[in-house]
């Protein structure tokens, strides 16, 4: 599953001709907005760059976003002081690059608490807040043991879809990655063992064109009675677009940094 590579051609060049070439490819290939975009973090010790995202922390029942000392991304919500009015205890983080058509996003999940709860991935987000967030979901709910992919209208998520997994999930005893992957509107998640990324636990899908462009995030989610909250602990975090212009692009843009760094082009792909 972590193994992107593109086919890339064989390029072993040394003339200063060469590289001017390259540089006006790149310019162009640059500008084009069919240009794949990712990101990838790790949360080592901070998440900056990133947005979070603490609807309830105006009504004295601020989320805590920390990072353990093993590493990831915890983040937790507090329960909601008034569930009726504000809804259940929630909170995230939102990292601020859109997508649009064609693209994937991954995040490892090594710890939740066992309490009832949802937590995983936000896509396609606009407008987070309270009472005004939308996009998509891709969670795992402990109470039924299920990968839920979820329409979010207001902060106010609809199912789309859901699965139950083939192996039932604890907080100690299976670590497991979320795979969401987005073709227009065909909208469909994964979730995987961590010690088995090529054969999925459960796999969910739908077709669905509410939302076409947004951002991508982290989400936990009470599930239960709204005023427990909800934990999880995130690492690993990996978007981008799966619209490829060219499938020599990624190599090409390893040459130009030989030629800036060397003076000359000398790649192997």
């Amino acid at each position: 599953m972590r193994d992107r590579r593109f086919g890339c051609p064989r390029a072993i060049n040394r003339g200063g001709g060469v590289a001017a070439a390259l540089w006006m490819f790149l310019f162009a290939f640059h500008a084009s907005p069919r240009v794949a975009q990712a990101q990838m973090y790790t949360f080592n010790g901070n998440d900056i760059g990133w947005n979070r995202y603490d609807p309830l922390s105006q009504f004295n029942a601020a989320a805590t976003f920390s990072f353990p000392a093993g590493g990831g991304y915890e983040i937790h919500a507090a329960g909601s002081p008034n569930v009726s009015q504000l809804g259940p205890g929630r909170a995230g983080s939102v990292y601020p690059v859109t997508y649009t058509s064609q693209f994937q996003v991954s995040i490892d999940i090594p710890a939740f608490a066992s309490f009832d709860q949802a937590f995983g991935l936000l896509t396609r987000i606009t407008n987070p807040g309270l009472g005004t967030t939308d996009g998509y979901a891709l969670t795992y709910t402990t109470s039924d043991n299920a990968l839920n992919l979820s329409k979010i209208t207001n902060e106010a998520p609809s199912g789309l879809g859901a699965s139950s997994t083939a192996t039932l999930l604890t907080n100690t005893s299976t670590a497991f990655h979320l795979v969401f992957t987005a073709n227009g509107s065909n909208l469909s998640g994964q979730i995987f063992s961590l010690s088995d990324l090529t054969t999925p636990l459960a796999t969910v899908s739908a077709t669905d064109s509410t939302y076409s462009s947004g951002y991508t995030g982290l989400v936990v989610y009470d599930n239960g009675t709204g005023a427990n909250g909800a934990d999880a602990t995130f690492q690993n975090f990996d978007a981008f677009s799966t619209a490829v212009p060219e499938p020599g692009a990624a190599c090409i843009f390893l040459a130009m940094l030989a030629c800036r760094r060397r003076g000359r082009l000398q790649v192997v792909c």
